[in-house]
């Protein structure tokens, strides 16, 4: 998936997770949408992750360093983006974190870097 001029990054269903692109290059960015109220999407998996987790993705094992939340709005003043070269080969995960019975208002990021060896 791409992100729109309007710098929102927004997975185009609720069922699977998307690789991001036309963010800065160097780290993989992979977005999913969660749901709150019972419903489960993939972005709900990135909510439990917690800095020192070890996650198996894209065919490898990775450790999760940091873990934030930000207010939903324009992807270039969020998460990595004001320090690309500092998170190059690092995963990069958000989802919007749900709010029962209303709309998302922020973002849960979620970076983790791989295990090696």
């Amino acid at each position: 998936m791409d992100v729109p001029a309007d710098g929102r990054i927004s997975p185009p269903d609720l069922a699977h997770i998307y690789r991001v692109n036309g963010l800065p290059e160097g780290a993989t960015w992979l977005a999913a949408h969660a749901l709150s109220g019972g419903g489960e999407a993939p972005g709900n998996a990135f909510l439990t992750f917690a800095v020192g987790d070890r996650i198996e993705a894209l065919g490898a094992s990775w450790r999760v360093t940091e873990r934030w939340t930000a207010g939903k709005g324009d992807a270039n003043a969020q998460g990595p983006l004001a320090a690309p070269q500092r998170y190059t080969g690092h995963l990069v995960l958000v989802t919007c974190l749900p709010l029962d019975g209303g709309s998302a208002v922020s973002n849960t990021w979620v970076v983790a870097q791989p295990i090696v060896g």
